[in-house]
């Protein structure tokens, strides 16, 4: 009996074994595929999804608004309550932060959190509170807010981020005792 053969990279199975000799030629090549699975199949689950990754790419070359485009585009095109509408509205709040909306967003926020139903969890929120207070120097107001998350969500993963934002002994609190 003849045992079949596993695709391996290189070999003609249609895989990409191609190198790139810098990160932005890499992302050129990323860029090009994914627009055009984009053209071609936007209305699908794939070609939506094409967009994340081209508002990811348009961020990390500094194309803010092209990526809140990209990104807004595909909330509501996708719809917002599933886990990668989650990413995508997290990368909205980083990128409201890092342009300096941190007043409104906290407003937005603090609206999300007091909302009776969000599509997103009110850990998440909570922490997003916290760190877009933390960068407006208001070092109360997140070290309160990252303490609720610990207190109501302990078994959160934004609570173990939580906690180390609040320093060692908040992290020395933490209930995973692994081995201990």
């Amino acid at each position: 009996a003849e045992e079949a053969e596993t695709p391996t990279a290189g070999s003609d199975d249609g895989g990409d074994d191609r190198s790139f000799a810098s990160e932005v030629e890499r992302r050129s090549a990323a860029r090009t595929e994914l627009e055009a699975v984009r053209e071609g199949y936007g209305s699908t689950s794939s070609g939506r999804l094409a967009s994340v990754y081209l508002g990811q790419i348009a961020a990390a070359e500094g194309d803010t608004a092209k990526a809140r485009e990209l990104w807004t585009s595909y909330l509501e095109a996708a719809g917002r309550d599933h886990a990668m509408a989650i990413g995508v509205q997290l990368n909205l709040y980083s990128l409201d932060r890092a342009e300096g909306r941190g007043e409104e967003l906290a407003a937005r926020l603090r609206g999300a959190v007091a909302a009776e139903s969000s599509p997103l969890p009110k850990d998440a929120l909570l922490f997003e509170l916290a760190a877009t207070l933390a960068q407006l120097g208001d070092e109360e107001g997140a070290r309160e807010t990252y303490q609720r998350v610990v207190n109501e969500y302990p078994d959160s993963g934004y609570a173990i981020r939580a906690r180390q934002r609040l320093g060692p002994q908040a992290a020395a609190a933490s209930p995973f005792t692994f081995g201990g």
